[in-house]
């Protein structure tokens, strides 16, 4: 990308996103903005800052999401955050995108949960990821769907 588009882009988010923001918005919000902003330029750093921030706001301990649509037949994540220290596998490859509970986030306007007592038979496909449940969530923008973002709670014990 062009440096000087680059720095007039990044002004702008800046004031749409942060100064038109400020009071209306919690500042955790505003300061994962900051930091996805300072990354605008490297996309894996402002993705990692993205995720970070909901793995901390939702004491999760995977987060994950990815580009894609409903009718693709897996969903691959396109980065996933885990939280340090946690001996929890990382999501890794492709998920069947059409089976129902991935449907279900595809179709939801809203964010949708789902553990292993609220999803008969999702057990197999959450096999080796340590997963007990999730809210997902489809990404859009002007009613154009584009991912999915995931926050998983996991069986992993976590130290105090």
């Amino acid at each position: 990308m062009n440096a000087a588009y680059s720095s007039v882009l990044v002004q702008n988010l800046k004031v749409t996103l942060l100064d038109q923001k400020r009071g209306a918005a919690p500042a955790s919000m505003l300061d994962c903005a900051a930091h996805m902003l300072f990354y605008f330029d490297e996309p894996e750093g402002m993705y990692s800052a993205a995720l970070r921030f909901m793995l901390e706001r939702f004491r999760a301990s995977r987060v994950d999401f990815g580009f894609g649509s409903p009718d693709k037949p897996v969903y691959i994540p396109s980065a996933v955050e885990l939280v340090p220290d946690l001996s929890i596998p990382p999501f890794e490859g492709a998920f069947p995108n059409q089976i129902w509970p991935v449907q279900q986030v595809w179709q939801s306007r809203g964010p949708v949960y789902q553990s292993l007592e609220s999803c008969p038979g999702i057990d197999k496909y959450w096999a080796g990821l340590g997963s007990k449940s999730k809210i997902a969530r489809r990404l859009e923008v002007e009613d154009q769907v584009f991912g999915l973002i995931c926050i998983d709670d996991t069986d992993a014990v976590r130290r105090w």
